[in-house]
């Protein structure tokens, strides 16, 4: 988890230290706790489970251009995990305003990387990466409050393996976020919203034939409020 923080930080940077030669520069952090319920669904059964947890963002803006990186997490409390079990959604577009009236009256579209991780105490982290397509809209009414939704859909994620094994086929999912921004200080904005990510794949649970596996599917869905706050500079 620290190493995917660094690198996406690292990213950002990259992105930003050319840019502040072109321009006027927007940046935004920020930090959020999702209150989260957890479903999964798989072979007609179904277990649910509370999942809230802190999250990280980071987004810069240079003109029409711009790049987010952010970390979503669900840390399921469940006995039936016999401890923590916890999935990462963690991503990186790069977005372009292709309608801008004001600052915080604009939608963007954008295009960037996909990555879900799931950790257990008991067991080695599994992950699949691939790509996600992003849309951005803001509707600000005044300086001080704004509405704003975010969503992307995953798409060509990685099968999911196990030292060599495939336990997981296609992949894909998406997520959404719709809320309002509150900017009591220049600097400082107060969010809250509603949040769902959702995730589905075939799962491969070996079957008679080790060369034509049987499958199942599996999905994942996360959804509740988050509450949040960020700072510009």
């Amino acid at each position: 988890m620290r190493k995917t923080t660094i690198t996406l930080a690292v990213l950002l940077f990259a992105f930003v230290s050319p840019a502040l030669a072109l321009g006027p520069v927007d940046v935004e952090v920020g930090a959020a706790y999702w209150l989260s319920d957890t479903s999964l669904d798989f072979a007609g059964e179904s277990l649910s489970a509370d999942s809230a947890d802190m999250n990280l963002w980071g987004q810069i803006w240079v003109t029409k251009w711009g790049a987010k990186a952010a970390i979503y997490k669900t840390d399921l409390d469940h006995k039936e995990f016999d401890g923590s079990f916890q999935i990462d959604y963690t991503s990186l577009d790069l977005r372009y305003k292709v309608l801008e009236l004001t600052d915080n009256n604009f939608i963007a579209v954008g295009v960037g990387y996909q990555k879900v991780e799931f950790d257990s105490v008991d067991a080695s982290s599994l992950d699949t990466t691939g790509w996600r397509v992003s849309t951005e809209a803001h509707i600000g009414l005044g300086r001080m409050i704004n509405f704003y939704g975010d969503g992307a859909y995953y798409f060509g994620l990685d099968d999911i393996s196990q030292e060599g094994d495939t336990l997981a086929r296609d992949p894909s999912g998406w997520e959404l976020e719709v809320g309002v921004s509150f900017k009591p200080a220049p600097f400082l904005n107060i969010r809250a919203g509603y949040r769902k990510s959702s995730l589905d794949m075939d799962i491969l649970d070996g079957g008679p034939r080790k060369d034509m596996p049987s499958t199942y599917g599996y999905s994942i869905d996360s959804d509740g409020f988050i509450l949040g706050v960020s700072a510009n500079f």
